[in-house]
């Protein structure tokens, strides 16, 4: 799904795509994000689980209400989020300013 060419754009799923850029609501940020998560392969427990021991943790809870769109993450959070989920170091520019 990765494509050099897209420029923060990495996941696409019934034909939506997880383009950062496009964001301006909390809820244009959760759906990216879930888009993320689905194009992954990886459940949010495994995300949890992945970055328990990392500097900057993503606890299941926070990452569910985050994809649901009921809460905003720090910017750390956040970017440890989509890191896990795939978006490469050159994108998360564009995943920082959304």
């Amino acid at each position: 799904m990765k494509d050099a060419a897209s420029a923060g754009t990495l996941a696409k799923q019934d034909g939506l795509l997880a383009d950062p850029e496009q964001v301006q609501t909390l809820q244009q940020l959760a759906q990216a994000l879930s888009l993320l998560l689905a194009g992954s392969g990886l459940s949010m427990r495994q995300v949890a689980r992945r970055t328990k021991h990392d500097p900057v943790p993503v606890a299941r809870e926070t990452g569910g209400k985050m994809l649901r769109g009921q809460r905003l993450a720090s910017k750390a959070v956040t970017l440890a989020l989509v890191t896990h989920l795939g978006v490469p170091a050159p994108d998360l520019a564009a995943w920082e300013r959304a």
